[in-house]
């Protein structure tokens, strides 16, 4: 029995092209990253110039370099929170909270509350002795355009109930109700907040 001959291009073909065309791309996007030499390029193009008449023109840096930028914004935002440090920490010197620690860390600023001020042992709902603190610090917060992460935290005993298996729902639960606090209580507009528990 003789086999039928394929109709158009055998299937090695697609394979061979979608080799060819991922190929080109990994080359484009290299050319496209690269520094550009001029004095390189002009000499390449020379030679391609009897092949058709180009009018090409080189230029230079026609690839802009954006580590200087990059560097920029990282001076710019380190700055920033060099500020807001300093902001803070004089906003909490002032109002003489001292239950309240201010530290700057490479990724912004934390704010610590001294111990079991927020929250009684094994317990997720914010004390009201809490809230005249919160108060005082949401006043800053309201000033300042930068997101807030609320990290809540532990207890150093483990715990294990009904309502928190572990000391991990403890904890996310406590940063969660702080967030609600916030926004209920205070108005903190919830596009600039994030819970995560530890």
């Amino acid at each position: 029995m003789m086999k039928r001959p394929q109709k158009g291009s055998p299937r090695w073909m697609t394979t061979f092209t979608d080799l060819t065309m991922l190929l080109l791309t990994f080359f484009v996007l290299l050319v496209a990253t690269s520094k550009q030499d001029a004095v390189k390029l002009s000499k390449m193009l020379e030679k391609f110039s009897d092949v058709e008449q180009v009018d090409a023109k080189v230029m230079e840096n026609t690839i802009p370099d954006i580590s200087h930028e990059k560097n920029d914004e990282k001076m710019v935002s380190k700055k920033r929170m060099d500020e807001l440090y300093k902001k803070l920490k004089a906003y909490v010197d002032n109002n003489g909270i001292s239950q309240v620690n201010v530290y700057r860390e490479d990724t912004g600023v934390s704010v610590v509350i001294v111990d079991n001020l927020i929250f009684d042992t094994g317990d997720a709902n914010v004390k009201p002795e809490a809230k005249e603190i919160i108060s005082q610090l949401v006043g800053f917060f309201q000033s300042v355009p930068n997101p807030i992460v609320v990290e809540g935290h532990t207890d150093s005993r483990p715990i294990h109930n009904e309502k928190f298996p572990s000391n991990w729902e403890l904890s996310s639960a406590r940063a969660a109700n702080m967030i609600h606090h916030l926004i209920e209580v205070y108005n903190v507009d919830d596009k600039r907040l994030a819970a995560v528990g530890y």
